[in-house]
């Protein structure tokens, strides 16, 4: 029977240190020589392809767990920061002349606020009431302006000078703007508005020439 013979004290020493550090990473055991065979070394040394695929596989597969659970923890706070980005208008006061929309500074008293989808596109808009002059009617008067969201900032979408008659309040339902106008012979008027591609333009009546009272419970309806 062939004898195989123990390396000697010098090479075991050059060979101890890797020896001793593989056969703890693959068998998770500490290394004794004065135990160990070297048949079974090479057993086990020629297991380390095998070990070590399998071992750097888990490590790679946990890692891409934890990567994979990090992105979807980032999809998730991108997301809350796109819902709360786009969640509408926000109309902020800090005197009676002056109003934020959003990010729009407002330089007028403000009257009324209402949002909805004005022009139909599924997004929400916002009418703003303000009492302003403008170049075609130099007298104050109450005048409606609508925005709409682009990135969580307000920007106009329409300016109006006017309507048809004198507006005196408006309300957002159906799809379209409700106006509660008055007249030069101090009648009153309810029309219904909507958006005509660039601006508002009269749809109906509601009811006209009546008294205040009267146009004022049926705005209210």
């Amino acid at each position: 029977m062939q004898q195989i013979q123990r390396p000697s004290t010098r090479k075991c020493c050059t060979l101890l240190i890797p020896r001793s550090i593989c056969f703890w990473f693959i068998t998770g055991q500490r290394y004794q020589k004065s135990t160990i065979e070297p048949n079974d070394y090479l057993k086990k040394l020629l297991q380390i392809p095998q070990n070590f695929v399998s071992l750097r596989s888990k490590r790679f597969k946990t890692k891409d767990k934890m990567h994979k659970t990090a992105c979807a923890i980032s999809f998730f706070f991108c997301l809350a920061a796109s819902a709360c980005q786009a969640q509408g208008f926000n109309l902020k006061k800090e005197h009676d002349s002056l109003y934020w929309l959003n990010d729009w500074r407002l330089t007028y008293p403000v009257y009324q606020f209402q949002t909805g989808d004005v022009d139909g596109d599924g997004s929400e808009d916002a009418m703003i009431g303000v009492i302003k002059s403008t170049r075609f009617y130099p007298e104050k008067a109450r005048r409606l302006f609508i925005f709409k969201q682009v990135n969580g900032k307000a920007r106009p979408m329409w300016l109006g000078s006017k309507l048809g008659g004198i507006l005196e309040d408006f309300r957002f339902i159906d799809g379209k703007i409700r106006a509660l106008e008055s007249t030069t012979d101090s009648l009153y008027a309810v029309s219904d508005y909507q958006w005509s591609g660039f601006g508002m333009k009269f749809d109906h009546f509601i009811i006209k020439g009546v008294d205040k009272q009267t146009a004022l419970k049926t705005f209210n309806q």
